[in-house]
């Protein structure tokens, strides 16, 4: 959400500030303040007054809309099943992207599940991944290339109002769109600046609420989790733009990663590489691992390092390729070593804390909203206080 939904899409928003600020004045108002525009929807007023700056501004162009015109007619259904099948074979060198993906989609469609409970609405977690892996296969036949997953952003889509239609509202909108090809007419007519602060708004909610439902003493382990992600998002959006851009003005067939990667000293582009590896599934690892050095529960600490170590060795996290990662130039079986080395760690401080050499565990939920750990501490301070007062 941090990422994708909110750093990535105020980019443009950055890039045309005199057509995007008012629209993401407005949005960040209407969503966030609660500022009402009669029975306007705020996204719809954002929309307008960004399309007009845009094209007082020229930012939207009428070649554009020309362009978009001349690709608007019916387009047929698409059954490729013949053509799937007789290139499978070809299908080995992108199991490193393919596989990885499809744990993420399924562990997000679960972290969707739990974020609708957190806003009040109760899904059954095996009939969404179902509904996710059948509409996937059904897209797949023809041929779509895109996982179905459930909508990330729950919390925030039933702030702006969204119910039970919206998603059938969605489908029959985009209907028309995709068998007519009216979506790059609509693209090029609309300015897209004032559409990406709703998407910002999106993205930041699901922030919020996350923060809303994490203790403070786990903040830490929070902003740790974000941070494959946002590696994840420099490889893939700045160093591959820049070596699409690379290749367009140097001699083809030249090897970006030779001629340029490897001579980058301001940072470690090999540690960018191992970092974003698998980035939604280190967060994941992260997160768990710091949460539970920081609580003292050194037993679960351990036992998320082993799988962690499990995971990186088949290069499912920390590298850039899945695989049995154990040559000397890969670095998966020492991120195994590593965290395998810290299990070994955390046994040692378990052992100490039973002998009362460290502090015990924490006794604090991990599992409450920020309400209800306030409710929660009042009551344990109340506890204490007559506990207090009954030994006086």
């Amino acid at each position: 959400g941090f990422t994708y939904l909110a750093l990535n899409e105020y980019l443009p928003v950055a890039a045309s500030p005199i057509v995007s600020f008012l629209p993401f004045a407005i949005a960040m108002l209407g969503y966030f303040a609660g500022v009402k525009f009669g029975p306007v929807p705020v996204a719809f007023v954002a929309l307008v007054v960004g399309t007009i700056l845009g094209w007082s501004t020229q930012l939207n162009q009428g070649v554009d809309v020309r362009n978009a015109t001349s690709i608007v007619k019916p387009y047929p259904l698409a059954f490729p099943i013949q053509a799937m099948l007789s290139h499978i074979g070809e299908i080995t060198p992108y199991l490193s992207t393919t596989i990885p993906t499809a744990i993420s989609i399924a562990i997000g469609t679960i972290q969707c599940v739990e974020s609708a409970k957190r806003a009040g609405d109760f899904y059954p977690t095996r009939e969404a991944m179902f509904a996710d892996g059948i509409g996937t296969l059904i897209a797949s036949l023809f041929g779509s290339i895109l996982g179905m997953t459930t909508f990330i952003g729950h919390p925030a889509f039933k702030k702006m109002g969204a119910k039970q239609a919206y998603s059938i509202a969605n489908g029959i909108a985009f209907l028309p769109l995709c068998f007519f090809g009216i979506n790059a007419l609509l693209l090029s007519i609309i300015a897209i600046v004032s559409v990406n602060p709703i998407i910002i708004f999106i993205g930041l909610v699901i922030c919020a609420d996350t923060l809303a439902i994490t203790p403070q003493r786990h903040y830490p382990a929070f902003l740790l989790g974000l941070m494959p992600i946002v590696a994840d998002w420099a490889k893939g959006t700045i160093m591959n733009g820049v070596s699409g851009a690379y290749t367009n003005f140097v001699i083809n067939d030249t090897d970006f990663t030779k001629n340029v990667t490897a001579h980058i000293t301001g940072f470690s582009y090999r540690g960018l590489l191992n970092f974003s590896g698998g980035s939604l599934l280190q967060c994941i690892f992260l997160t768990a691992i710091f949460m539970y050095m920081i609580d003292r529960k050194f037993i679960r600490a351990a036992i998320w390092c082993l799988i962690a170590a499990f995971f990186a060795f088949f290069g499912l996290i920390n590298a850039p390729g899945v695989g049995v990662l154990v040559k000397k130039t890969d670095d998966g079986w020492k991120f195994t070593v590593a965290y395998v080395m810290m299990a070994a760690l955390f046994g040692c401080f378990e052992f100490a804390q039973q002998k009362h050499l460290v502090k015990q565990p924490e006794t604090e939920p991990d599992d409450l909203s920020s309400l209800e750990w306030a409710e929660w501490n009042r009551q344990r301070l109340l506890e204490e206080n007559n506990e207090d007062q009954y030994n006086v």
